[in-house]
């Protein structure tokens, strides 16, 4: 496959007096040196059966592509509305939690409403991402599961020290040099003014 595509690009190089983006590689041993080095890697491709019918790739597709923004069955209607009137449209639409709405508008506006939607070219539109991104949303979900398995087993305790025992495993109030039991005498933090520090001590 590499050498068909260092071959096309040569043939192209060749053949075009424009090569655009495609002229770094006309500089000698350049090309060479972008795609040698990926002939040292070990591919491995799985590759499925063959599609059977053009209909039915088309189809397969097309369920993966983009969404439009508004479906076809929410438009109502389409026409003139008595002679000499513009064309208008009226569609259908819902807010999450809401009451669904009708609406007519001309078909100059209703273009205008569903080309926002468009974005510019090489736009990256992405729905999920972090842990809810569709590569790392299993592996997460395992570790909230675990997570929030173990918090239900600290809430039990009613006390902070048996808390941390449980969460933890180690005892806040065990010294980890000489294991002997300490006393909490002071507890410092951070009130919501920024710099301003608060000492609890407890009864």
């Amino acid at each position: 496959m590499i050498q068909e595509l260092k071959g096309t690009i040569r043939k192209h190089l060749e053949e075009n007096l424009n090569p655009g983006k495609l002229s770094v590689f006309s500089y000698p041993g350049v090309l060479d040196s972008f795609l040698d080095p990926l002939l040292k890697i070990n591919w491995y491709v799985h590759d499925s059966t063959e599609l059977p019918h053009q209909d039915f790739t088309v189809s397969y597709i097309v369920r993966y592509a983009k969404r439009p923004p508004l479906a076809e069955w929410r438009i109502l209607d389409y026409g003139k509305k008595s002679d000499g009137d513009k064309h208008m449209v009226t569609f259908s639409y819902k807010e999450r939690e809401q009451a669904e709405v009708k609406w007519t508008v001309p078909v100059e506006k209703f273009i205008s409403l569903l080309v926002q939607h468009i974005p510019p070219q090489h736009f990256r539109v992405v729905r999920y991402y972090g842990a809810l991104a569709s590569r790392t949303k299993a592996l997460f979900k395992g570790i909230w599961k675990k997570l929030f398995r173990k918090m239900k087993e600290v809430a039990k305790f009613d006390r902070w020290r048996e808390r941390i025992i449980s969460f933890t495993g180690k005892d806040p109030l065990r010294c980890p040099l000489c294991q002997r039991e300490m006393e909490l005498v002071e507890v410092a933090y951070f009130e919501s003014k920024p710099g301003s520090l608060a000492l609890y001590h407890p009864a």
